[in-house]
This record gives C-alpha cells, structure tokens and sequence, in this order.
C-alpha cells in the first residue's frame, strides 16, 4: 500500500521536490552579511558549489569571484564539491561573506546611499585608499578603482537603484569599461 502524499511531495515553498524523480531539487536560503535573506529555487544534491554561486550571483548581485558561502560551521564552500559533500538540506541556510576589502563598499551600495558609494573609490579622482593601495603605482591603481567602480555599478543595477546607477554612468563608469 502507498503512503498518502504529503505536502512535501506536492512541493512547498521551502523543500518542495522536483517532478522528475531521478533528480531531486529543493530550495535553501542565503543570508549575506547585509542580513538580508534570498530565496534559491531549484537546487540538486548533484550540483557543484560554482554552480550554486552562479545561482546566489543572480539572486543576489554580488558576483560570484567575490563570494565566501559557508553553511553550518562558517568553512568556506569549496567549488569543487558537490551540493550532496557539504551535508546541505533542503530549507536550509547558508551564509555568504565577501572579502574584506569589499565589504563597506557593498554595504553602500546595497544601503542605496550614493555620498557613501562615491567615498570608497569607485571613480578616476578619488583620495579612497587602503593599505593595499598605498602600495599600488597609479597604473596598478586604475583597475583597481575601475573594478570598484563596476562592482558598485553591478550590485546597484541588479539591486534597481536607478540614481545610483545614473550617479556611476555619470562620473565615467563607462568610460573605464570602453577604454
């Protein structure tokens, strides 16, 4: 006799089941730093943790080669391995961090605070600097800042901050990316 279905087997919001039954998928969460919370849809035990944070780049804007995503014990998720070798269940959360050096300028973006944005080194005249920087030539120095500049103007346009947006276009964001 067959159980009788559940919920779960019907698919809810956190932990449904796809319809093909070879391979399963089910929804988690990532919370960044930001403490904000973002729903990830369709995911399988058999699917890399680089393919995860394709998934986490469109859901959240922050690009995957600045991502840190840790689950329960705060280790960082290695590429390589699979959904299934990390032990994550459907409805779970992971966390995700980002470098330190990026930090308080996604922390603006995300804010939506232009003034904050435009402190942290995101255009061709600017007096921001860390100690890494201090060291750089000002040839090293202009990919950094350009960098800078279209991470903020990504995370902005992902995140529909229009003034934003416009603000980084105005001050010659396009200008790094076609030069």
């Amino acid at each position: 006799m067959r159980p009788k279905a559940t919920r779960r087997d019907a698919g809810d919001k956190m932990g449904g089941r796809d319809k093909d039954k070879s391979n399963p998928s089910f929804n988690m969460r990532i919370k960044l730093f930001t403490d904000e919370v973002f729903p990830l849809y369709n995911i399988t035990a058999d699917m890399k943790v680089a393919d995860l944070k394709k998934y986490v780049e469109f859901a959240t804007g922050i690009p995957v080669h600045l991502q840190r995503i840790s689950y329960l014990d705060e280790g960082e998720l290695q590429d390589s391995v699979d959904i299934r070798s990390c032990d994550i269940v459907p409805g779970a959360t992971l966390h995700l961090r980002v470098w330190p050096t990026w930090k308080e300028l996604i922390e603006a973006v995300t804010a939506n605070d232009i003034d904050w944005v435009f402190s942290l080194g995101v255009t061709a005249n600017t007096t921001y600097h860390t100690p890494q920087s201090d060291y750089m030539t000002k040839k090293q120095r202009r990919p950094w800042i350009e960098e800078r500049a279209f991470i903020a103007l990504f995370i902005a346009s992902h995140r529909g901050h229009d003034k934003l947006v416009k603000r980084l276009i105005d001050a010659g964001m396009l200008s790094f990316i076609y030069s």
